[in-house]
This record gives structure tokens, C-alpha cells and sequence, in this order.
């Protein structure tokens, strides 16, 4: 995690996840709108991770549908580990009176 996490300097990272999508017509609107990537029971992941003033941002590339976001040190929950020298992560997202938007599942290794 440290490598992932532990540098100002940009880095890529790759590797698989398992990606669900919610089903609803609100939800597949959202997820259209924020270019989420499409159901699939193993993804091809890219994750390139860039600074941004105090901040990283993270795009991410899923099948070639890409997204991107800032983060930040913050008090939200984390679902990350390592396991074997893999960055392991589960990512939720959901909203009221929509439910589950996308979520996915997987591991990255450094490129």
C-alpha cells in the first residue's frame, strides 16, 4: 500500500476486476453520465495516479471506458489491502432512492 500510496511522483498500476452495475433506469443514467464502466465478470484495469495540488488524481481505465476523480486524505471508509504484493480493492457506489450504481472488484500490480 505504501508503494501505491507513499509518493508524490506519478505511477500506473494494472491489472482485473469484476464490475456490477445497477440495473435501475436513474442508476444507469448516473453511470452513463459519470462514464462508468460496463458489467463484467473480469475487467482489464489500468489505474495511473498523478499529483494534484495537496491531492492525487486517479484515472482509471476499465476495458478502455475511462474515469477519473481527485482524492484525498479524508475521514471516508477505505476498502483497500494487500495481499500477495497485490493492491486489493471493493468500491461501492450507490445513492438514495437509486441504490447501487457500480461497484468493482479486483487487484493492481505496478507496470
Amino acid at each position: 500500500m505504501q508503494e501505491l500510496h507513499g509518493t508524490a511522483a506519478m505511477r500506473r498500476w494494472a491489472g482485473h476486476a469484476e464490475v456490477r452495475r445497477g440495473s435501475g433506469v436513474m442508476a444507469r443514467i448516473i453511470g452513463a453520465i459519470f462514464g462508468f464502466p460496463k458489467a463484467a465478470s473480469q475487467a482489464s484495469v489500468t489505474v495511473t495516479l498523478s499529483p494534484e495540488e495537496g491531492a492525487e488524481r486517479w484515472t482509471r481505465s476499465f476495458d478502455n471506458m475511462v474515469f477519473s476523480s481527485v482524492q484525498s486524505c479524508g475521514t471516508g471508509l477505505s476498502f483497500e489491502t494487500e495481499e500477495s504484493g497485490e493492491f486489493c480493492f471493493d468500491v461501492e457506489i450507490s445513492a438514495p432512492f437509486v441504490g447501487l450504481i457500480v461497484a468493482y472488484k479486483g487487484t493492481l500490480k505496478p507496470e
